[in-house]
């Protein structure tokens, strides 16, 4: 299907909203239990806001663990949830046939689909939310995140956009943004004119929900906390330690979650310090990309923090903003606020980032 034949775009881009009072983002970790407890990934969340899920590991997949979570309004529809997935490959003119949904090296079998809506459409709909018959309303291309992807792999092909959809929970009329980038990459095998195919997944897709008519102005604060998000440097030294082992065919050790963890736990800092220029090379691209966000989504803003290395995005159409050196955020437009009065913590304001 080509973009011309997509749903509509999405019309309203959306315009700064503020909340009534000032807004609390708390700092919020994930551990994960199959690499000795460690913290896995850090993001903020709104202050009352539900956390459920966390690191789930597929040691027969190429890309080995997957971030599971939501986190949910308890007192409204307002969720954001990150997506399970994987690797896909396809071959054309293969000398042997491949099975459409085996397992070939880590990635499945399946033709190449390169536009984040027919991803959507094809798998995230039918996988992941059957059961709510959802209709997808509208689309919106992100070039400029696509670029930003892109130049990250090397020139890889990326599309990404965003696909809302909308269905109904306890026959209340809800809308949710699936927000995607995908990938494709191609090598000439040099046997039988047979090119082989990678696609997949850029980084993990994600969704934020709120009730009909709600979406627009609960998507800076949402997706916010979605930016916030940081892989915590020792836990990315150890998932690529078990990559490499992957790649190495050593699956004896992957399946022995105890010897990795022994290992892990005698050779942690050599491991970090293996892959520390990979992570820092992973954040500031991945900031890139979140900069790229801002050009869609209007309602959100960055701000430099004495706290954190890159700038955090955080919801705009506030007077102010302030940062703790716990972690915490606080934004208000209300006239004489300022958090350092009457409390025991010290708060310093944020300037907006050039």
């Amino acid at each position: 299907m080509s973009a011309s034949h997509l749903a509509p775009v999405l019309s309203a881009i959306l315009a700064p909203v503020a909340f009534a009072g000032p807004i609390v983002l708390e700092p919020v970790a994930i551990k994960d239990p199959q690499i000795n407890n460690l913290e896995a990934v850090t993001f903020l969340k709104p202050k009352g806001w539900k956390v459920t899920g966390g690191v789930q590991w597929y040691p027969d997949l190429t890309n080995l663990a997957c971030l599971e979570i939501k986190v949910s309004n308890p007192d409204s529809l307002e969720q954001i949830e990150t997506f399970p997935w994987c690797y896909g490959c396809w071959f054309s003119n293969p000398v042997v046939p491949m099975t459409k949904g085996t397992n070939y090296m880590g990635s499945i079998v399946r033709p190449v689909i390169e536009h984040p809506h027919d991803v959507v459409e094809e798998l995230t709909l039918p996988n992941l939310r059957a059961k709510y018959r959802p209709k997808i309303t509208g689309y919106q291309d992100m070039p400029e995140v696509a670029k930003a992807h892109s130049a990250s792999m090397g020139g890889a092909k990326v599309k990404a956009g965003r696909v809302r959809i909308e269905y109904a929970i306890d026959g209340q009329a809800v809308e949710e943004d699936i927000y995607l980038a995908v990938f494709v990459t191609s090598a000439n095998l040099g046997v039988n004119n047979c090119i082989a195919y990678t696609w997949g997944p850029v980084s993990t897709p994600f969704a934020l929900r709120a009730a009909k008519g709600k979406l627009d102005a609960a998507t800076p604060l949402m997706l916010a906390s979605v930016h916030s998000a940081q892989i915590q440097p020792k836990w990315f030294g150890q998932y690529m330690y078990v990559s490499d082992l992957y790649q190495n065919r050593m699956a004896q050790g992957i399946a022995n979650a105890k010897k990795i963890s022994d290992t892990i736990t005698r050779n942690s800092d050599e491991i970090f310090k293996m892959y520390s220029d990979a992570y820092w090379s992973r954040q500031k691209s991945q900031d890139r990309v979140h900069q790229q966000f801002s050009d869609y989504i209007r309602g959100v803003a960055r701000y430099d923090t004495p706290h954190e290395k890159y700038p955090v995005q955080l919801p705009s159409g506030y007077k102010n903003a302030w940062s703790s050196a716990s972690g915490e955020y606080i934004l208000s437009d209300e006239a004489g606020f300022d958090p350092n009065t009457g409390g025991t913590r010290s708060w310093t304001q944020l300037k907006m980032a050039k």
